[in-house]
């Protein structure tokens, strides 16, 4: 059978693209991202976390979106930038039902077009998502920001040092120019609204 569509582009605009970049020395990361105004938001944590949840659903309350699973990182001068690489989410049937969309009951992921921009924003802030009993913002420092975000560097080079040391170079520079943020909150959707609110405190 042909591939879906949507699948191979997101595949082209995620995976493939960041293995190019890697391959150039750039950086991207396993990420979720949206553009808050002239600013820029990017989520981390593991698989099942939430992120591209969140992201959707500040989707679907105007925020456009950057990326879904995979945000690629330009540095810029002083800063960061995240350009926009995906136009949809693939989310599961239970997160499609919290945010009221209707599920695609054919597939195990539904594809969720969203909003988008046609160019870079800065990055503004780095949240990484854990489980808690209430939502809460806290500042990350020291070695353990390294602890978090490493895993999330898309990496295509396992056994050529000179290409480690250029990721944690990179990885070095974006977090001594962007804070990172552990957002703890409760499993499931409910909160959703009080963790963007604590978001946009940081961002905005």
């Amino acid at each position: 059978a042909d591939a879906d569509a949507g699948s191979v582009d997101k595949l082209k605009q995620g995976a493939v693209r960041a293995m190019l970049r890697h391959l150039r020395g750039e950086l991207s990361l396993h990420a979720s991202a949206v553009a808050i105004g002239k600013r820029s938001a990017l989520f981390v944590g593991a698989s099942g976390s939430g992120k591209s949840t969140f992201a959707a659903y500040l989707g679907e309350r105007g925020w456009p979106v950057l990326a879904d699973d995979v945000a690629h990182l330009d540095q810029s001068e002083d800063a960061f930038l995240v350009q926009p690489s995906e136009g949809a989410h693939f989310l599961m049937h239970d997160a499609c039902v919290a945010l009221g969309i209707a599920p695609d009951e054919e597939r195990v992921k539904t594809r969720v077009a969203v909003k988008t921009v046609g160019e870079a924003s800065k990055l503004a802030a780095m949240f990484s998502f854990v489980d808690d009993d209430a939502v809460r913002v806290t500042r990350v420092a020291g070695y353990e920001m390294i602890q978090i975000l490493s895993p999330c560097v898309a990496r295509f080079v396992f056994d050529e040092p000179a290409a480690l040391r250029t990721d944690l170079g990179r990885l070095g520079t974006l977090l001594a120019k962007v804070p990172l943020y552990r957002i703890g909150r409760p499993r499931g959707f409910e909160h959703l609204a009080e963790v963007e609110q604590r978001m946009l405190e940081v961002v905005q």
